[in-house]
């Protein structure tokens, strides 16, 4: 990461993770994958890992191929040339990569009720 990222790069890459270490850890941790019925979700879930996390030793690709399993429509999609800080380390791949997900399997509309409004005077 620091050879992509630089020292300064790195640092805020670490601060910017204080978040999920403080507060969504402890959630992340109790959450019971068995008891999250994954079977029953039948819209198409995007599973992304980096491809030096492999070459690193890293366990993020691992972790994907466990859900994939269970996930009816799950795709899993490694992206060349970075590890699990791939949003920070090349942000136009990860860019790229949702919105092609997205255009190839569109989420139904969601209609608002319309607002009527009322007639001025």
């Amino acid at each position: 990461m620091t050879r992509v990222l630089g020292t300064e790069g790195f640092r805020k890459s670490v601060l910017s993770g204080r978040y999920f270490f403080q507060h969504e850890r402890a959630a992340f941790a109790a959450w019971d994958a068995d008891a999250a019925g994954l079977e029953a979700l039948r819209r198409p879930v995007l599973l992304v890992a980096g491809g030096e996390g492999e070459r690193l030793g890293s366990p993020y690709r691992a972790r994907n191929r466990a859900p994939s399993a269970r996930l009816p429509h799950a795709e899993q999609v490694t992206l060349p040339g970075v590890s699990h800080a791939m949003p920070l380390e090349d942000p136009g791949l990860v860019a790229w990569t949702v919105p092609d997900f997205v255009r190839r399997h569109p989420v139904d509309a969601v209609r608002r009720p319309s607002r009527r409004r009322r007639p001025s005077g």
